[in-house]
């Protein structure tokens, strides 16, 4: 990245960081809200767990940045919540790391958006060492606007990863999926789409190495947009399509699959027709048929992330307004696995506090929900991370 970023980077590591000190102490437990940034904007969608037990969460940030524009962040944390390095990556265009994962040992690849490449959007994928140091980064796309939102690390020891094209396809916006090798070679490429607007927001291999992709479509008009999920073969042919429709706005923002085939998906849904986005997931078997489907009220603005627990469970995060309409919290739910609710907790301060992603941190011990915060920080907005027991209480 040159020496101007190995500058910032130093600049970010013992001056950016800033956090809250308040951290209950539970029995066998530390849990903790802390916050990064600078002066200005950092707003966080995607995290991993680093190799050493802490975090590796990714956004953006107009305070460490070339041109005060966009820049991909990522900070590493420890498990105690402490800075361990920061890193921005970005040329003269905005860029933006919406997820991240574990590439091979010691090695994380990140994925979003550069404008840096061309006028418009290309999918922006970065790999990088265990420091942070990039070892390649590539931008796939076309004439027109891509973004990637996920991105995994597939059973062969390749790269899946899913967003939206608008170069190529028919119709407006289409999902896209890419194979990629560890060197960010393309092995396949496919997008689906039908006359109107489609997306990729998640997607999970399934045991036989194929794909289960979520997001939406607008496939009947503009005016409703519906729960898409694709399924793929190892080598990226479709398979097979359900679509999830009430008359009014859905999307699905994740999704989890299980050993015996079956299916979580979930995200949002104005179907209460209560003024505010909730959260709905549903459960389907290994063809994508219907077991169960709830509907949560949440009050909701924002996308949901999902995470499978030890006894068959999921835990869901995702944002909440309050009722005064004043300012926004995230919100932690937990359910069994009939989908029914077994507890739910809102953290968040006088503002906004919007959720990111959640990392289970193993069986009995809790989970690290982060996310965007306004309420605490230096800046206008900054980097959030809470770290909980099992039960959602830090």
């Amino acid at each position: 990245m040159g020496n101007k970023f190995t500058y910032l980077t130093i600049i970010v590591t013992f001056l950016g960081f800033a956090c809250e000190d308040e951290r209950t102490v539970i029995p066998d437990f530390n849990g903790f809200k802390k916050y990064y940034g600078g002066i200005h904007e950092e707003y966080a969608y995607g995290a991993t767990r680093s190799f050493d037990g802490g975090f590796i969460i990714t956004g953006f940030s107009t305070t460490f940045s070339v041109n005060s524009n966009w820049d991909a962040w990522v900070v590493q944390i420890d498990e105690d919540g402490n800075g361990q390095w920061a890193h921005q990556f970005g040329k003269a265009g905005r860029e933006v790391f919406y997820a991240a994962c574990q590439a091979s040992r010691d090695q994380y690849v990140f994925a979003g958006f550069t404008t840096s490449f061309s006028r418009k959007e290309d999918f922006y994928i970065v790999k990088v060492d265990e420091s942070g140091t990039t070892l390649w980064e590539k931008a796939y796309g076309g004439p027109e606007h891509d973004a990637a939102f996920d991105i995994i690390t597939t059973s062969d020891g390749n790269l899946a990863v899913t967003g939206y094209t608008y170069s190529y396809g028919i119709g407006g916006r289409n999902m896209w999926v890419m194979k990629l090798s560890q060197d960010g070679d393309i092995i396949w490429d496919v997008n689906f789409g039908k006359y109107y607007n489609d997306m990729g927001y998640a997607l999970k291999e399934t045991a036989d190495g194929g794909f289960i992709v979520v997001g939406y479509t607008d496939v009947y008009s503009t005016q409703y947009r519906y729960m898409w999920m694709v399924r793929l073969d190892a080598s990226g042919k479709f398979l097979w399509e359900k679509v999830f429709d009430y008359d009014g706005f859905s999307m699905a923002t994740d999704v989890l699959t299980y050993e015996d085939g079956s299916i979580i998906i979930g995200g949002q849904t104005d179907s209460l027709k209560n003024g505010w986005l909730d959260f709905w997931a549903i459960k389907t078997d290994f063809i994508g048929n219907t077991i169960w489907s709830h509907i949560y009220p949440a009050s909701s603005t924002d996308t949901w992330k999902m995470v499978k627990t030890d006894k068959g469970g999921f835990t869901a995060l995702g944002t909440t307004t309050h009722m005064d309409q004043e300012a926004e919290d995230f919100l932690l739910i937990h359910f069994n696995t009939g989908g029914e609710v077994q507890w739910s907790q809102t953290y968040g301060g006088s503002n906004f506090e919007i959720g990111g992603k959640l990392i289970n941190l193993g069986p009995g011990i809790g989970y690290g929900l982060t996310g965007t915060t306004k309420s605490f920080g230096n800046g206008i907005t900054d980097y959030y991370l809470i770290v909980t027991d099992d039960q959602g209480n830090w």
